[in-house]
């Protein structure tokens, strides 16, 4: 389990893959009720919008992209009009992103809005604590649309020592799913697992009953890989000591925050992930398969039928996939991709734990927050002047300047359905890029154009919602250790080896006892102290 709070690698991965249609999905498909974004916010007329003096602010941002779009850009010239501000936007290469915040810091050469991916980093957490930054906690509720559409949690999940000193940027909490072959369910003779059972029966046949039909036994049941921190990616552990009735990462257990590694069911979960290993039912070079893209090779080469990750995976993914069976099944050749996706790809959520719940790991459900230096941000006026227009921009009519661009430029109208046109480099550029600037388009999708998106996309949205009664929350989110700052990596390192250690058979019981006893030597005890008296005094206690 990761120790070292994770601020979800995977939100960030989704965030670099998000497609422009919508805000974990690539459909484009349907009926579109309205297809001009508009340039006001209701109650706000162009003329009245055009009589206010722009609000000027600068803001750093991380890129994804290969290039940042022209300051002069059609797009960003048609957000400002439209929030009535002028932007200077700085575009900073995602894997430099930390440092370069870090150094703003450390320098005060700040923005009036920056994006703060780290909010555990030291530099972040002392910077907020020596009044460097807005806490705009008391602000948010005079933000109607922010107001209107923000989960609860989420906002209490982006605090730093109880107050929030920034806008979370929004992502899906419930959005780890089971991603699995239907063809493959039909072809061995099962149904969707509802249980932890039935999963096992489903990951075996997979295995062991030549699903694709090639005549060899070169299939595994259910496919995993491991994070550049050594984590089993896609949170597909966290999703299967849910199932076990465990924790999600944290848990609050006689009042103290524990880590959920210490708890039977995970060793539970432990356990059943190693039998799966030791009858060859799961991939045997898991532990060296780095990262997610890796299993979706995997997926793409039919070397198995399952793995756990997002929900959107069984939108965005699995393309080549669906062309490889096209192929060979004529019955399949003749419909498009997002159509025989639904006929190849299925997803499972209600796997009912050990106690007969549906449990599932929630995600944080933020990628950061926008903060606003004090040294910056100078006034109350100037601050509620920034907020505003990052409000406004979270409207409907906003969003659907960035889910779709601007007519004739990045998407057309045809029959009633906007639609990508050529340049899909120039929708990367200019579309995905200043989707960074946004709160909560991904999370629901709000926009002014109603598109209907593919089968898979509209089936999975719904799925995701569904799941929110399910999820387990990791009650470290919030919450900061002066350890885990300084020492996380090396604590995490430890529980992680250990684990694939334990799945591989290079250690028993024994071996996980003393790895849990070094864990706790090295600093882990400490972190249960601080996350504690943190987690009491958030509580008021």
């Amino acid at each position: 389990m990761n120790v070292n709070n994770r601020l979800t690698t995977s939100a960030i991965v989704s965030s670099v893959i998000l497609s422009l249609l919508a805000g974990c999905s690539t459909g484009n498909t349907g009926t579109a009720t309205n297809t001009t974004p508009t340039a006001t916010t209701p109650g706000t007329t162009p003329a009245e919008t055009a009589k206010q003096t722009p609000t000027k602010f600068s803001m750093m941002l991380p890129l994804y992209n290969t290039e940042a779009p022209a300051a002069d850009s059609p797009l960003i010239k048609k957000v400002e009009e439209f929030a009535n501000v002028k932007l200077d936007l700085n575009f900073v290469p995602s894997a430099n992103y930390n440092d370069r915040v870090n150094i703003s810091i450390a320098s005060n050469e700040l923005p009036q809005a920056i994006t703060i991916l780290d909010m555990k980093s030291p530099t972040f957490v002392n910077a907020v604590r020596s009044g460097m930054f807005w806490d705009v906690t008391s602000y948010l509720k005079s933000m109607p649309t922010f107001a209107k559409n923000y989960d609860p949690k989420l906002i209490a999940n982006a605090l730093t020592d109880g107050k929030n000193y920034g806008l979370p940027r929004g992502r899906p909490m419930a959005r780890n799913a089971i991603i699995l072959r239907k063809d493959w369910l039909a072809k061995v003779g099962l149904q969707k697992p509802t249980n932890i059972d039935e999963l096992y029966n489903v990951i075996k046949a997979f295995a062991t009953k030549d699903p694709d039909g090639n005549g060899k036994d070169d299939t595994a049941g259910l496919l995993m890989g491991v994070d550049g921190s050594g984590n089993i990616a896609g949170y597909a552990f966290d999703v299967i000591v849910c199932m076990f009735g465990g924790g999600n990462n944290w848990e609050l257990k006689d009042g103290k925050v524990v880590p959920t590694f210490m708890s039977e069911p995970y060793m539970n979960a432990l356990k059943w992930v190693k039998k799966l290993y030791d009858e060859k039912l799961l991939n045997q070079d898991f532990a060296i398969v780095k990262g997610s893209e890796q299993v979706f090779e995997l997926i793409d080469k039919e070397r198995g039928g399952m793995y756990i990750n997002n929900f959107s995976d069984a939108a965005d993914r699995q393309d080549n996939l669906v062309k490889l069976v096209q192929q060979r099944n004529p019955a399949l050749a003749g419909k498009s991709i997002a159509d025989a996706k639904m006929d190849l790809i299925d997803t499972a959520y209600l796997i009912k734990s050990t106690d007969g719940t549906v449990r599932s790991p929630a995600q944080p459900g933020f990628n950061g927050v926008l903060a606003f230096p004090k040294t910056s941000v100078k006034t109350e006026a100037e601050l509620k002047a920034i907020l505003t227009a990052f409000d406004k921009l979270d409207t409907p009519e906003g969003q659907a300047l960035i889910k779709w661009g601007i007519e004739g430029t990045h998407y057309t109208n045809q029959n009633g359905v906007p639609t990508v046109v050529g340049n899909t480099a120039l929708v990367s550029k200019e579309v995905n890029t200043v989707w960074q600037m946004f709160l909560t388009n991904q999370v629901v999708d709000r926009s002014s154009i109603q598109g209907k998106s593919s089968p898979m996309t509209e089936k999975i949205l719904k799925e995701q919602e569904d799941n929110l009664k399910n999820i387990v929350v990791d009650v470290s989110v919030p919450l900061l250790s002066a350890t885990v700052s300084t020492n996380g990596t090396e604590l995490t390192k430890i529980i992680n080896t250990a684990r694939i250690k334990y799945i591989t058979g290079v250690i028993d019981d024994e071996g996980w006892k003393q790895a849990i006893d070094q864990w706790r030597k090295t600093g882990g005890d400490k972190v249960i102290q601080e996350y504690t008296e943190a987690r009491a005094k958030l509580d008021g206690k």
